[in-house]
């Protein structure tokens, strides 16, 4: 596997970005409950984070994106970031797809 595409863990001071797995699902629901719209990215919920979390694995399947859960530095699930339109030939990403609950907006969790 290219490292490329190897899903590692990032800490830093205020954050902590852990690969995302189904098994985060009802966390990240109850994080984003709150958020509303966003006219930057879909903002999953209980009726359409299944479907989420099948796009999200076609992207990684196809080596196009790494999705990551967003931990504050308490470990409380806050939101959600991909590495997207990944293309390793060109060594370039996107980081986008990002939401965050509510409470931790305009804080220095996205520094």
């Amino acid at each position: 596997m290219s490292v490329w595409r190897e899903a590692v863990t990032l800490s830093g001071r205020y954050v902590t970005l852990r690969p995302l797995s189904r098994g985060d699902r009802d966390e990240i629901v109850a994080a984003l409950a709150d958020v509303g719209l966003s006219f930057a990215t879909i903002v999953p919920d209980a009726s359409t984070i299944d479907r989420w979390y099948d796009a999200i694995e076609e992207q990684v399947a196809a080596g196009r994106a790494l999705p990551f859960v967003v931990l504050d530095a308490g470990g409380t699930v806050s939101g959600v970031t991909r590495f997207l339109r990944m293309n390793e030939a060109h060594r370039r990403i996107e980081i986008g797809g990002t939401v965050y609950a509510w409470r931790v907006q305009r804080t220095g969790l996205n520094t």
